[in-house]
């Protein structure tokens, strides 16, 4: 792990697998690599990625390259075709989609996302360059969210007419949640297969959470689910790694163990994945793979909190209400409970109820008032 800023170290294949040498003069890996860096207009991460592309394809996944990277800034290796990279819109800053293989941004978690002004600025950037399929899947995105799904459809499908990865998944989640279509999870699966096999590796998450559940044509298969998570996980797509820590924490395939759980929890909490940054915490309040750390637990909740994570609020307050590892802290406890019960927490809605019944009308005002400010996005 190098921790210097402006770094970027590139590994052949992924942490405990042999890189294939292949059967012509030169590796996978080498061929590849050599041919992405000819490629103008690329910056050196869109080298790797389309490096990792090319060799995920030539070995059937058996090799997938990884890279550890600090940079603060795009770099080109070929200064002549700077010009020719995507720019990056307002759009793009608002409703960027984390996973889009084409991204030009580093994107927003759907939790973040706020459809009204992503809509407004989608709808420009869109008119002022029409039929750009990355801008009418990210506006199709925000529409989504925003419920207007008529629309969300129609951008989608004209996008996927021109093969847009980016559209076929999102009309998977169409499909799979039934926003404006009839809830259909083989239909979803098709979707998602088509753009998890041309590298879009939330879709492999989305097939191995599919398969693991089962749907009308597609019987529940732990193994297999395994091997979508896995190749999801090789392309580090967060969600994969939190998924996987769960199968092996409770003996889902066959193994349990939960060191192995609490190491996948950890890479998919530095990936940044919310539901894996609890199951983390969990671990070190619990004592579970890892020694017990209240104080990192705590840090670890107040993370997913930022993140939006109901869970994290319901066990902040838990810490706060009961003392765990620190002192109790009854107006602390009513806040993280007061978030959790507005998402309808039951259990969080009866400590806010204790909590509040023994406030004062000045507490209460205040209470109120740190909610929403929470709520309206100021994290203080």
């Amino acid at each position: 792990q190098v921790d210097y800023l402006g770094s970027i170290i590139a590994f052949s294949t992924a942490p405990g697998r042999v890189a294939l040498d292949g059967k012509g003069k030169n590796s996978p890996y080498s061929s590849a690599l050599s041919d992405s860096l000819l490629r103008p207009g690329l910056s050196i991460e869109s080298v790797f990625k389309l490096t990792r592309t090319k060799v995920v394809g030539e070995t059937s996944y058996e090799q997938v390259p990884w890279e550890n990277s600090s940079l603060t800034s795009e770099i080109f290796l070929n200064p002549a075709a700077e010009t020719a990279v995507k720019t990056v819109t307002e759009c793009d800053l608002l409703a960027g989609h984390p996973s889009d293989p084409d991204r030009v941004h580093a994107g927003i978690d759907y939790a973040l996302l706020r459809p009204e002004p992503a809509i407004l600025a989608c709808r420009a950037d869109l008119a002022a360059d029409p039929g750009n399929p990355r801008l009418q899947t990210l506006l199709a995105w925000a529409l989504d969210k925003a419920g207007q799904y008529d629309e969300a459809l129609a951008l989608n499908r004209a996008a996927a007419e021109i093969d847009y990865l980016g559209a076929y998944h999102n009309l998977g989640n169409h499909y799979k949640k039934g926003n404006g279509v009839p809830k259909d999870l083989d239909k979803a699966y098709d979707y998602f297969v088509y753009a998890a096999e041309r590298g879009h590796a939330e879709d492999a998450y989305n097939i191995g959470i599919l398969v693991m559940e089962g749907t009308p044509k597609h019987r529940a298969d732990i193994d297999a689910a395994k091997l979508w998570l896995t190749r999801a996980a090789e392309q580090d797509y967060p969600s994969a790694f939190d998924k996987l820590g769960l199968i092996e924490k409770d003996g889902l395939a066959g193994s349990k163990d939960a060191a192995v759980a609490m190491g996948f929890f950890a890479r998919g909490a530095e990936l940044g994945d919310s539901s894996a940054i609890v199951n983390l915490a969990t671990g070190y309040l619990k004592g579970e793979g890892v020694d017990q750390d209240f104080a990192r637990a705590h840090d670890l909740f107040r993370q997913a909190a930022q993140l939006r994570r109901r869970s994290a609020y319901t066990n902040l307050g838990d810490i706060y209400f009961k003392g765990i590892g620190r002192d109790a802290d009854p107006a602390e406890a009513a806040f993280w409970f007061g978030l959790a019960a507005r998402e309808g927490h039951d259990y969080s809605t009866k400590r806010l109820q204790e909590l509040t019944a023994t406030m004062d009308a000045l507490a209460l005002e205040k209470l109120e008032e740190r909610i929403q400010t929470w709520v309206n996005g100021d994290f203080g």
